[in-house]
């Protein structure tokens, strides 16, 4: 989970990182977080990860990027996950995941989600882009 403040003046804004938070499942597949109550403070963005599966994220679905509406916070959300497809890009799956946690910023922050995309995922983006490569 990451929150973000919004920085700048009218017409000019940025966001900045303001809270990463990470955490590993239990043996059952549950995990709790405390939120931030600050009112200056956007919504979080959520994703989740698993080796296997797609990239599940509160905002947008992949692999179409569609603006997802079937979230709503409240405790004890189940987190539905698709497992990755034969037809899916490791390539565009990387995109998705780069925008949606935001690996752009607090990378240091990140280190167990990005353990565990590296550990799965990274091979076969480069894979894909050999094979690409060499269909040219």
């Amino acid at each position: 989970m990451e929150w973000t403040k919004t920085k700048g003046i009218p017409g000019l804004t940025h966001t900045e990182s303001y809270k990463v938070i990470e955490a590993v499942t239990d043996k059952d597949g549950k995990v709790a977080i405390a939120g931030v109550f600050n009112p200056t403070v956007n919504p979080p963005h959520v994703t989740v990860y698993k080796c296997g599966y797609v990239a599940w994220n509160n905002e947008f679905i992949f692999p179409d990027h569609k603006k997802r509406k079937d979230f709503k916070w409240h405790n004890g959300y189940v987190f539905r996950m698709e497992r990755f497809k034969d037809n899916y890009s490791f390539i565009d799956h990387q995109s998705f995941i780069d925008g949606t946690a935001h690996l752009f910023m607090e990378t240091e922050k990140k280190i167990l989600f990005i353990k565990a995309y590296d550990e799965w995922e990274r091979a076969q983006v480069i894979k894909e882009r050999r094979n690409r490569n060499s269909s040219k």
